[in-house]
């Protein structure tokens, strides 16, 4: 096995960078392979030439409150088909490479960021909720998060291939929870309860599938006699269904 030849260690940790320079005019694009000389910037075939001056700056993270990152000049020292290798030109620029490494080194699972699951609490026209069965405990179906999908759109496909269910409204956001009493920190989920309208309560379980068994539920009574797999899924099932007697004033089906 080759050994890794590089003098600087590289931080696998991508970042949005934004360039500038007169032969690229303005680009966004994603900046990799950062070390302590420098980092690798993901361009298509760009045009500048080696031993150019560009102008880089960091961008801050979407829908985070932070202080801007100064822009820095860096030098080309590699031009590849899908991309630019840049060095810091001065060590002032060199501020660039401790601010990503220290970000890189305080994130730490659990204590800095969770994993998100979407949980569909699924009203049908007799007001009842459906609930599924895992493992032999009963919960809320739904899916985890994953970077780059729309959350709406990603949960409707995963419970129309799961439970059949098509054509579902979402109605409202019930809630969200982290779970605060999960011993394990690296098991930390962040939890968000959409309510979604069906048209019909037909559901169809996909063949070899994660839920084993599914269920209408209209009244306390019969969530109280289930087994959950946590109890924060149960509160939000005996909720919504308060809720769904006050909006109609009367008894549920049961």
């Amino acid at each position: 096995m080759a050994s890794d030849k590089r003098k600087h260690p590289r931080i696998e940790l991508p970042f949005q960078v934004e360039i500038q320079h007169a032969s690229l005019g303005v680009i966004r694009t994603i900046a990799t392979n950062i070390s302590e000389a420098g980092m690798f910037v993901d361009l298509d075939e760009p045009t500048t030439t080696v031993g150019s001056y560009v102008n880089v700056t960091v961008l801050s993270l979407p829908l985070v409150e932070s202080p801007p990152t100064p822009s820095i000049k860096m030098i080309v020292r590699h031009c590849s088909s899908n991309g630019l290798g840049l060095e810091f030109s001065s060590n002032t620029s060199r501020h660039l490479w401790e601010t990503v490494n220290r970000a890189r080194n305080t994130l730490i699972i659990g204590e800095d960021y969770f994993q998100v699951f979407q949980n569909a609490i699924i009203v049908n026209p007799k007001k009842q909720i459906l609930l599924v069965q895992q493992t032999g405990k009963w919960l809320l179906p739904g899916e985890y998060m994953k970077v780059g999908q729309e959350w709406e759109k990603s949960l409707k496909h995963t419970l129309k291939k799961t439970l059949g269910l098509g054509g579902l409204i979402h109605t409202e956001l019930m809630g969200i929870d982290a779970y605060p009493d999960i011993p394990a920190k690296e098991a930390a989920i962040f939890t968000v309860f959409h309510r979604f309208s069906a048209s019909d309560a037909g559901v169809t379980l996909l063949p070899k599938g994660q839920y084993s068994a599914s269920k209408w539920i209209g009244h306390e009574r019969a969530v109280n006699e289930l087994t959950f797999s946590h109890p924060l899924l149960r509160s939000y099932a005996l909720k919504t269904i308060k809720l769904l007697e006050n909006e109609t004033q009367g008894p549920l089906v049961d």
